[in-house]
């Protein structure tokens, strides 16, 4: 910077400095303030609301799903375990068959009445 615009820099900072301010006047360097409408104020506060309001219910949603997804995982346990039980009875079901076919021959034997009709 050459002394010359040194000096005005240095003018212009006074200047600005001993401008006087009126109290209760906007700074001219300032944006003007102006005062918001209320129902435009309601708006923007409607508008927080129903984002807060989303916000609950994003919390809600995933709570409600991980405890789904804990049902899930239990029931999915649970259909495995009768899985194995059911093909458990169907190997007994067959070992006993064998037996029965060995010892009686085969043909039907009535569970009621106890009679083997071969």
């Amino acid at each position: 910077m050459t002394e010359q615009n040194s000096e005005k820099k240095v003018k212009y900072e006074e200047k600005m400095i001993s401008t006087p301010r009126v109290p209760n006047e906007p700074d001219p360097l300032l944006p003007a303030e102006k005062k918001v409408d209320k129902d435009d104020i309601d708006k923007l506060k409607g508008l927080q609301q129903q984002y807060s309001d989303i916000m609950v219910e994003f919390g809600r949603l995933k709570v409600e799903k991980l405890l789904t997804q804990q049902k899930w995982t239990e029931l999915e346990s649970l259909e495995k375990d009768l899985d194995k039980k059911y093909f458990d009875l169907q190997t007994s079901e067959a070992e006993i068959a064998t037996f029965l076919t060995e010892k009686y021959g085969q043909g039907e034997i009535n569970i009621n009445t106890c009679e083997f009709k071969g």
